[in-house]
């Protein structure tokens, strides 16, 4: 099916991510498009059975490395509207998702829920992207389980938003991995809260998270961090870490992380940083001949790039650092 929409040829679908995937559209809860050419490699298995749930089964034999891209435009204007995207991943998958999310111009809310399985024995790579308009509002909330022997890393860029609420609900089990990223740019007078809740349900279980966040103007930011270790989760381990980079004093920062730990065996860590510019870097870079925008720039691009490198994708990497280039 083919969109007749003058807003997505002009503006979206000159900035898709990766030419060579297989790309899912949705539209106001629907599926409008679906990229068909690797009927050989992958088989995707959709359904609209209630007006506000998708359902889509993945289903593969052999590791591919073309990426699954979701692009999700919207341009329903009332908070109240929200749907669900049901994702089933069946056993043995190695695989890569983007999550891609644009908004028409008039849309001033974004709310929305997935729900990802990933079945035993698959390895996930997963990046989502918010790079919506400045005046919008961004809701979401993610409920994932990662079952036996599995492992899922996502990576999370927070770009543009008015005000972003995001919760994470994460059920690990018998030896499976996540491991979380995020980055935030914060400017002009954004509003955001960043809630993760981290489940460790059976035993050999590990979590990592480091979510960073660069305050260019005053923002408020609100991140609480859970992670419990349930009495089953013998030599589980958990490691948390938030920090932040404010170039101006922001209006109000608040970072909470939680420890539930109900086992004696089990290791976890937590770390809470915010802090300003290195004053010695700066001067330093001054009297390398860069100005003191070039030199602050160096400091941000050493900040983020952590996250950024994370990323296996060359086309992805690239345009992402150009989308942050500009909003720096």
């Amino acid at each position: 099916m083919k969109i007749n929409n003058k807003y997505f040829y002009k503006n979206i679908k000159k900035n898709f991510l990766i030419k060579k995937s297989f790309k899912i559209i949705f539209l106001n809860k629907k599926i409008i498009y679906i990229n068909k050419k690797l009927k050989n490699i992958l088989y995707i298995n959709y359904s609209l059975k209630k007006k506000k749930n998708i359902n889509i089964i993945i289903f593969k034999n052999k590791n591919i490395n073309i990426p699954i891209h979701f692009i999700n435009i919207n341009n329903i204007n009332e908070k109240k509207k929200k749907y669900n995207i049901n994702i089933l991943i069946k056993k043995n998958i190695n695989l890569s998702i983007i999550e891609e999310h644009y908004s028409l111009k008039k849309n001033k809310f974004i709310n929305y829920n997935t729900n990802i399985t990933i079945n035993k024995k698959s390895n996930i790579k997963y990046f989502q992207i918010i790079n919506i308009n400045k005046k919008t509002s961004f809701i979401s909330k993610d409920n994932i389980k990662i079952k036996k022997h599995s492992k899922l890393k996502k990576i999370i860029f927070f770009i543009k938003a008015k005000n972003i609420f995001i919760e994470n609900k994460t059920i690990l089990r018998k030896k499976s991995k996540i491991k979380l990223y995020s980055l935030s740019i914060i400017k002009k007078k954004k509003n955001y809260i960043y809630k993760t809740e981290i489940k460790h349900n059976s035993y050999y279980s590990t979590s990592k998270q480091k979510h960073k966040n660069l305050i260019i103007s005053p923002g408020i930011i609100n991140f609480i961090g859970k992670i419990i270790i349930s009495s089953k989760s013998n030599f589980s381990k958990a490691k948390l870490e938030n920090n932040n980079l404010c170039i101006n004093k922001p209006k109000y920062i608040y970072s909470k992380p939680q420890l539930n730990i109900f086992n004696k065996n089990s290791k976890s860590k937590h770390k809470v940083k915010i802090y300003y510019p290195n004053k010695k870097k700066i001067f330093y870079l001054l009297n390398r001949g860069f100005n003191n925008y070039e030199s602050n720039k160096i400091l941000y691009i050493i900040f983020i790039k952590e996250i950024i490198n994370k990323i296996n994708f060359k086309k992805l990497k690239k345009k992402i650092e150009k989308i942050i280039n500009k909003n720096i």
